[in-house]
C-alpha cells in the first residue's frame, strides 16, 4: 500500500513563512518511518514496542528498529515524530499511539488555542520554545482535549 504526500500551506507562527508536507497515512505506518515498527490499531492510532519506559499522552519518535522513544527539539526526533502515548508502558512492552485525531487527558488544563508544542522528553508545552526545532503536536479543543496534527513548523 502506497503512502500519499501532499504539500499544503499552514499558519505563519513567530514570523517564519510555513510549508508543511503532511504524510496521510494508508495502510502500514512502519512504511511512513522507513524500515519497521509499528501495527495499526485503528484510523488513529498504532502500536510499537516501548524502546524506554514512556508516560503517558507524551510526544514519540520511532528509531530504526521500530521502537517508541521520548521526542525532543532535536532534527532527528522532530522529523521523526509520531505521535503521542496514549497511556504509560514500560520497557519492551506494547505502547499505543495516536498520531491524528481528538486526545483526551484530564490531567491536562491547555489554555484558549494556541499550539502546543514539543518540550524536552516528549512532554508538551503551550509556551513556545526558544531553541531547538519548532514541533507543533497539536491544537486544544479545550482544557482537556488535544487534536493532534503534528507539524515540524522552523528552526530557531
Amino acid at each position: 500500500m502506497a503512502n500519499r504526500h501532499t504539500q499544503e500551506p499552514v499558519r505563519d507562527y513567530a514570523g517564519f513563512a510555513l510549508n508543511r508536507v503532511r504524510i496521510a497515512l494508508e495502510g502500514q505506518i512502519a512504511a511512513v518511518v522507513g524500515g519497521g515498527g509499528g501495527a495499526p490499531v485503528n484510523d488513529d492510532t498504532l502500536t510499537a514496542v516501548a524502546g524506554e519506559t514512556l508516560g503517558g499522552h507524551r510526544a514519540v519518535y520511532l528509531n530504526d528498529a521500530g521502537q517508541a522513544l521520548y521526542a525532543d527539539a532535536s532534527l532527528d526526533t522532530c522529523r521523526r515524530t509520531i505521535g503521542l502515548t496514549t497511556g504509560a508502558a514500560a520497557f519492551g512492552a506494547t505502547a499505543t499511539l495516536q498520531f491524528e485525531g481528538v486526545l483526551v487527558n484530564v490531567g491536562w488544563t491547555w489554555t484558549g488555542n494556541e499550539p502546543v508544542w514539543l518540550a524536552a522528553t516528549g512532554l508538551l508545552t503551550q509556551t513556545v520554545p526558544t531553541s531547538g526545532y519548532l514541533f507543533r503536536v497539536g491544537v486544544p479543543m479545550g482544557a482537556t482535549k488535544l487534536r493532534v496534527d503534528p507539524l515540524l513548523v522552523a528552526k530557531l
